[in-house]
């Protein structure tokens, strides 16, 4: 994430000028055309508070054992508890606020509750938009705020939207996502780690955003591609949909819904009708395929990765570009950072 917060800070310099253009030192927003931006965070990228003002997201260190109580979703994907949405966090995206509003944009931000379905998220998107009676704004998303971005597209139109640019939205899905929600692979800490990840884990499973994530068909058209191998045999998308609908830990109603997500948001006719951009990560170490095994409907907590450095750490290379159909704006190497953002 560090390494896209870097580069967003050099976005500002891009979206007032022409591609082509070198990157001039001044700021680009003049008084006569002060352009309005709207930035979105990513999963797991938004405050998020009780009624009373108390933080549920990102968890207190005293809170580590009991968040996921606060945060719970029923099986349906309606939360359990009043959570009020706040700001995209500081310790994140923070940066990125004072930096756009400093080179003297029309800078706005939209926390959205990332455990919901995303078409509420893009519901409140319009809100947003239309608050601002603006002529047109860029949004700037990243992550799964690129998926939140397309269907508002797809649902509200493009008429008050002059471009999208995306950082690392895993547009075909992220075969990550599978191990993500079965065993939390969120806390890397020995003596915690185990127990916080059940904890992940178990709240995951319920979260709509999280099943949206999955790859889709495209993910497998695109590339004629597979992403789960189950007893030595690689499954086809239809055979991955059967596959994970029947874990035990995986809710059926939640995958279902999410294949109903991704055919209606269509998103190469979406993305067709706005300017699009996407900046895209490589050479970090990024999971490509599964190989699962199951016993009594579970997964075993041993399956192995494929691993490629064709990707940014979590979203392929092939998923950020829309299987290449997306201009990429830039590319950010491991190693090559700081000259990325100079050519661009």
């Amino acid at each position: 994430m560090t390494l896209f917060i870097a580069l967003i800070l050099g976005i500002g310099s891009l979206i007032g000028c022409q591609k082509s253009s070198p990157v001039k030192q001044k700021d680009p927003v003049t008084s006569e055309r002060k352009k309005v931006v709207i930035f979105l965070p990513g999963i797991l990228g938004t405050e998020l508070y009780s009624p009373e003002g108390n933080s549920y997201w990102p968890p207190k260190i005293w809170q580590v054992f009991s968040f996921d109580k606060s945060l719970a979703l029923d099986e349906t994907g309606k939360s359990l508890h009043k959570v009020v949405t706040g700001n995209p966090i500081d310790e994140f995206y923070g940066k990125v606020a004072r930096e756009f509003k400093r080179k003297g944009y029309d800078f706005h931000t939209l926390g959205y509750d990332f455990r919901l379905d995303n078409r509420e998220s893009a519901a409140k998107l319009r809100e947003k938009i239309e608050s601002l009676h603006a002529d047109k704004v860029d949004i700037i998303a990243h992550s799964m705020g690129g998926i939140v971005a397309s269907y508002y597209l797809k649902e509200f139109g493009t008429k008050n939207v002059k471009r999208l640019i995306t950082l690392g939205t895993p547009f075909l899905g992220a075969p990550g996502v599978l191990k993500t929600i079965s065993f939390g692979d969120t806390v890397s800490t020995p003596l915690v780690g185990k127990n916080l990840n059940a904890k992940f884990a178990g709240l995951y499973r319920n979260f709509p955003s999280w099943y949206q994530l999955f790859p889709t068909r495209h993910f497998f058209s695109k590339t004629g591609d597979f992403y789960l191998t189950l007893n030595g045999k690689n499954l086809s998308y239809d055979e991955s949909i059967s596959f994970l609908a029947k874990l035990s830990h995986v809710l059926p109603g939640l995958v279902k819904d999410a294949v109903n997500f991704h055919q209606d948001l269509n998103l190469e006719s979406v993305l067709a009708k706005v300017e699009s951009h996407a900046v895209v990560g490589f050479g970090f170490e990024t999971i490509d395929q599964l190989e699962v095994q199951v016993a009594q409907n579970q997964l075993i907590s041993s399956l192995k990765n494929r691993i490629t450095k064709n990707g940014d750490g979590g979203v392929l290379l092939h998923s950020a570009t829309l299987g290449g159909r997306l201009s990429i704006l830039c590319r950010i190497g491991c190693t090559t950072l700081t000259s990325t953002i100079r050519a661009c």
